[in-house]
């Protein structure tokens, strides 16, 4: 459920940026539904800065969250991610989605 949730903020942030890449709208409810796995992605500016600030390796990263390595690679590279998957690196990271899709904060 919490993921569930997650993945859904992370979907109305990402339209209300404009950095959904593909959503469905449902026409009965109205809703927006996330599409086939890979289809709605969104970039990560800051992945790498959260990740070094929690002292972590790309594959250690990678672990914890249930993600292949590669996509932490790609994410820290300005390739677009998958919702889902920015949700269980955020989760990992402690910090809100958001908060991996913005920009990183000058120290």
């Amino acid at each position: 459920m919490a993921n569930s949730c997650i993945v859904t903020a992370c979907y109305i942030l990402a339209i209300v940026r404009g950095q959904l890449s593909e959503f469905v709208t449902e026409p009965q409810t109205g809703t927006v539904q996330p599409m086939a796995p890979g289809a709605a992605t969104v970039k990560t500016p800051s992945l790498r800065y959260w990740r070094v600030r929690r002292a972590l390796l790309q594959g250690q990263l990678a672990t914890r969250a249930g993600v292949d390595s590669s996509s932490v690679w790609r994410g820290e590279n300005g390739q677009p991610l998958r919702l889902d998957t920015v949700a269980k690196l955020a989760e990992v990271l402690q910090v809100e989605p958001a908060q991996l899709m913005s920009p990183p904060t000058a120290d």
